[in-house]
């Protein structure tokens, strides 16, 4: 990742409306999460660049901040030919 906006733009195409693990989460919600977690990044636990680890971490973090959200398969989501059984 190349900077702040490239991985929260990132995450927001897994993560916020209409991403492939929609949360309907918010940009804001994620720059807070993610500034959570690069505040507590050390020697144990190190930022990767903009990896998916990170994009996992800050998942966790905003999960813990803001809540579960459920993720629900939508015919969109597959692009493949796959049939949804009713």
């Amino acid at each position: 990742m190349n900077n702040f906006t490239d991985f929260i733009d990132y995450f927001f195409s897994f993560y916020g409306d209409d991403g492939l693990y929609d949360q309907k989460r918010t940009k804001e919600q994620i720059a807070f999460a993610l500034v959570t977690y690069l505040d507590e990044c050390n020697d144990t636990m190190s930022w990767g660049d903009g990896d998916s680890l990170d994009r996992e971490r800050v998942r966790d973090y905003m999960n813990d901040i803001y809540g579960p959200v459920p993720v629900i398969a939508h015919p969109h989501h597959f692009t493949d030919g796959v049939k949804i059984l009713s």
